[in-house]
């Protein structure tokens, strides 16, 4: 489905640890049915990326499809929205248990 670097490989996870952080989830597909998918480049700055080393590996992962970087101000909260794609979640999902096993480890 996805051809990622181990780097982006790590990133995705980390993004997907988050979204599931934020709906108390425990398995990527857990957003199946409650579909907390907003991300942001400042998840992988705190597992470890330097800030550019982050846009980089944000801006590969926005490229390969595995998430969208809104570029429009959504007009609520004066924030902009990214999503990670569904295909993502379902992606990490063969992935989780090894993440989990290594204790999710950062960069």
């Amino acid at each position: 489905m996805y051809n990622f670097t181990q780097n982006e490989k790590l990133a995705a996870l980390h993004l997907v640890d988050q979204c599931l952080d934020g709906m108390c989830g425990d398995r990527p597909m857990d957003l199946e049915s409650d579909p907390y998918t907003w991300c942001h480049v400042d998840v992988l700055i705190s597992q470890g990326w330097s800030k550019h080393a982050a846009a980089g590996t944000y801006g590969a992962l926005a490229e390969k499809e595995a998430l969208y970087i809104e570029k429009d101000v959504n007009y609520h909260d004066g924030a902009w929205t990214d999503i990670i794609s569904h295909d993502l979640y379902e992606w990490a999902e063969s992935h989780w248990d090894e993440f989990v096993a290594n204790g999710k480890p950062k960069k």
